[in-house]
């Protein structure tokens, strides 16, 4: 039995695509047998998107792998089913599937759901992906910087008068 999502509990980035699904490969027999994969699961989910192939490691994918991925929310209930094909079907491929919430560390380690044997992925790219989630963040916390700055000079400033 594959493992699941519980798409319920799940906070989706609101301008990301739901899930990602990355197959990872080594040498040509097994980009071969990526390839395979890769065309039967756009046949079975024709909805799905491409997204990219990589023929070296990259970001915090240790091995060359191929990605795919959701496109609009509108499938996010379907991940499901999309994994447990996959488990029938990725052929000896260790396969990553993570939801893209506004937590790129967490949907990586934590939430994300490994078929076959899963891999370390690098840790390094984490910190230098952490910044493209971060600006709505950023802007609160830059908000709340000026905000308490301004209050900090007003109530000074009282004090000041009243000396």
């Amino acid at each position: 039995m594959p493992p699941k999502i519980d798409v319920s509990k799940l906070a989706l980035h609101p301008t990301a695509n739901p899930f990602d699904i990355h197959v990872y490969f080594r040498g040509e027999d097994q980009a071969a047998t990526a390839a395979d994969v890769q065309t039967r699961m756009l046949q079975q989910f024709p909805w799905l998107v491409k997204d990219g192939w990589s023929d070296r490691p990259s970001g915090p994918h240790p091995t060359p792998s191929f990605a795919v991925e959701f496109g609009d929310g509108s499938k996010a209930a379907r991940v499901n089913e999309v994994i447990a094909w996959l488990d029938a079907n990725r052929r000896g491929l260790s396969v990553l599937v993570h939801p893209n919430t506004s937590y790129f560390i967490d949907d990586h380690l934590d939430l994300a759901v490994w078929l076959g044997k899963r891999l370390e992925l690098r840790g390094e790219s984490f910190v230098r992906k952490l910044q493209p989630y971060a600006p709505s963040n950023t802007g609160v916390l830059l908000l709340v910087v000026g905000v308490a700055a301004v209050t900090a000079a007003a109530v000074f400033k009282g004090v000041r008068r009243r000396l």
